[in-house]
């Protein structure tokens, strides 16, 4: 056997995209829930950027119960609430 007939083939990277979905894509709405700046910040820091589906995130803030259940009258499309 020759070390020519044992050669390594790898498949070919897939492209990245870097497509946001466009201007006409509405975002996920992301309602963050607590009491605490910090979380806020560190939550929407973490996932920023991210995709899913094609679609970016837009993340919504309440610091109260009272106030959550009020974004969520106004805003009825609310994909995730992270409480």
């Amino acid at each position: 056997m020759n070390l020519a007939d044992d050669e390594i083939l790898f498949a070919d990277e897939p492209e990245e995209t870097t497509d946001s979905g466009g201007p006409d894509v509405a975002p996920w709405k992301i309602l963050i829930v607590d009491d605490e700046e910090e979380i806020h910040r560190v939550t929407e820091l973490s996932l920023q950027g991210t995709l899913v589906h094609g679609r970016p995130l837009k993340f919504l803030h309440a610091y109260t119960g009272a106030g959550s259940v009020e974004i969520m009258r106004t805003e009825p499309d609310i994909a995730l609430v992270l409480m």
